[in-house]
């Protein structure tokens, strides 16, 4: 981990590999401590992030999918180990993330959604764990990107309502559901399955609660001024006097 953060990727590979090799060997000889075949799914887990960052997607893939087929055994085999959903879930987001990125957003979607039960599991368990907020956070994030992709403007709504409630990092949540709840905008404006009506009032809604969320985000310390001035995600809501005051109010301070 240490190489991959600074920027030596192919030591870190082999890094990886090598423990790889000793965590099998581990799980293989010791398979009723699951400690051993959870530190095997992570390594398998952090490789695939590994491959996916230096721009070898169908290597990333296969990794996270061996770290999901750990981490699924792991999470039946210990209902009461929330850790286990939590890491069955990250995998499956990182897994979604990766088709999305590849424009598979059928495919991201649906292991976006495998993910949720798990999710909520780890969450019953232990509702104000860090871990389990931001690994939901990314899920609703993620999911709500593939829904707008796909067109599923009234669903990215509601994904990013869902994200919101996390309030894991509010002030950067609250922008960046800000701008994908942005780019709602548009679609409702184009939805041929709307009236001319509806579509002019579910768009001017979207615009509406797009402008909140970005209040919201400058009350709660958002204040990169420079960034918000030329995100294209934004783009959308520029001709709104509301957004223009509010944007000459954050340059300002």
């Amino acid at each position: 981990m240490l190489l991959a953060e600074t920027g030596r990727p192919t030591e870190a590979e082999t890094a990886y590999r090598d423990a790889l090799a000793i965590q099998k060997q581990l799980a293989a000889d010791f398979p009723s401590v699951p400690t051993y075949r959870e530190e095997l799914a992570s390594s398998h887990n952090n490789l695939g992030l590994l491959l996916a960052a230096t721009g070898r997607p169908k290597e990333a893939e296969t990794a996270y999918r061996d770290a999901i087929a750990i981490r699924k055994q792991l999470a039946a085999d210990f209902h009461t180990m929330p850790d286990y959903e939590n890491g069955l879930a990250g995998s499956l987001v990182n897994l979604g993330r990766l088709l999305h990125q590849r424009k598979d957003e059928q495919g991201a979607r649906r292991f976006l959604e495998q993910a949720l039960p798990h999710h909520q599991a780890a969450l019953r368990a232990n509702p104000r764990n860090p871990a389990y907020r931001e690994f939901f956070r990314n899920n609703c994030w993620h999911r709500a990107e593939v829904l707008a992709a796909q067109g599923d403007h009234a669903a990215c709504a509601a994904t990013v309502e869902e994200w919101v409630q996390i309030r894991y990092e509010p002030a950067n949540d609250a922008y960046n559901a800000a701008c994908v709840l942005a780019g709602c905008v548009p679609l409702a404006e184009k939805d041929p399955k709307l009236t001319e009506s509806k579509r002019k009032e579910t768009s001017q809604a979207y615009a509406e609660r797009a402008m909140a969320l970005l209040r919201h985000a400058v009350a709660e310390g958002y204040n990169d001024a420079a960034h918000m001035k030329v995100d294209t995600d934004l783009d959308p809501l520029r001709g709104r006097k509301d957004f223009q005051a509010l944007m000459a109010k954050l340059e300002k301070k």
